[in-house]
């Protein structure tokens, strides 16, 4: 019998996925720390990655994807 485990970074790795196309699904851009006009509060001199920007707006991205193979979902 094999066993499969399947952790966070696989969800992690969804998150990737999914982050860029809800954002343009929204009207927004998904921006990398090197691209993003947003400052990191405690280090004026570095920027922060930002989920997703429309307009003068940042949005932070959160995403719980679940299967509940027993039919039971939580």
């Amino acid at each position: 019998m094999s066993v499969l485990i399947i952790d966070n970074r696989a969800a992690q790795e969804t998150g990737y996925l999914f982050e860029p196309i809800i954002a343009n699904a929204i009207g927004g851009v998904s921006l990398s720390a090197a691209k993003s006009p947003i400052r990191r509060y405690r280090d004026p001199d570095r920027y922060r990655q930002v989920d997703c920007i429309r307009d003068k707006l940042a949005y932070e991205i959160k995403m719980r994807v679940t299967i509940a193979a027993s039919g039971k979902g939580r």
